[in-house]
């Protein structure tokens, strides 16, 4: 515990580090449940400085890393700031990775989504590149991530559900012999609750 807490609090040793081990590192930081504020906001302030490094997996594993810790302590473990400086990269992670050799992968959009949704950030502008890239990946999302992109989607305060849902019922319909109970609770919650269900999607979902 003390020398990963010397590392989170030393900048000189993170530079030495490549993007992927810095996300890393904050996901095992994470997991080990290190709630010392002062290790936290000097790993936040190292990913601050130089975002643009980051890919968007890398940028997706920290800000999941960062929602996981910051339910003990929301108060004082409060990265909204990052959340705010880290859409732009994120838009920009988006927009260089369309077309057919796209690199994100489900996971990666599911966690940014869950993350930012979570923890009550994102503009109206980031879920809306979030949108096109969950578009464009569609056919590759599995039954797990698709249910809970479609859920937290709904639940999430600057996302405009209109758009993606109804793009999204065909995927859904798709998959829909291959959910889970769970899955097609969250699926069904959404889309009745958004007012979106129609006569095809709840045949198909009975």
């Amino acid at each position: 515990m003390a020398v990963v807490k010397s590392i989170a609090l030393d900048h000189s040793v993170l530079s030495q580090l490549s993007p992927s081990y810095v996300s890393s590192f904050t996901h095992v930081c994470a997991n080990m449940k290190i709630e010392d504020e002062k290790c936290w906001f000097s790993i936040v302030e190292y990913i601050a400085s130089d975002s643009a490094k980051y890919n968007l997996r890398e940028l997706a594993t920290i800000v999941h890393s960062l929602a996981k810790v910051s339910k003990s302590k929301p108060v004082i473990l409060n990265f909204d700031d990052l959340y705010m400086h880290l859409e732009l990269s994120f838009v920009k992670q988006f927009d260089s990775d369309m077309g057919s050799n796209r690199k994100d992968t489900g996971l990666d959009l599911m966690n940014t989504l869950t993350s930012y949704s979570r923890t009550q950030n994102g503009s109206v502008q980031f879920f809306r590149a979030l949108e096109g890239s969950i578009l464009a990946s569609a056919d590759r999302l599995s039954s797990k991530e698709i249910a809970n992109i479609v859920y937290t989607y709904y639940k999430a305060e600057n996302a405009e559900v209109g758009s993606l849902l109804p793009e999204l019922k065909a995927r859904v319909i798709e998959l829909s012999s291959k959910f889970t109970p769970v899955e097609l609770c969250l699926i069904l919650t959404s889309y009745t609750e958004a007012d979106m269900m129609d006569e095809k999607l709840l045949l198909v979902l009975e």
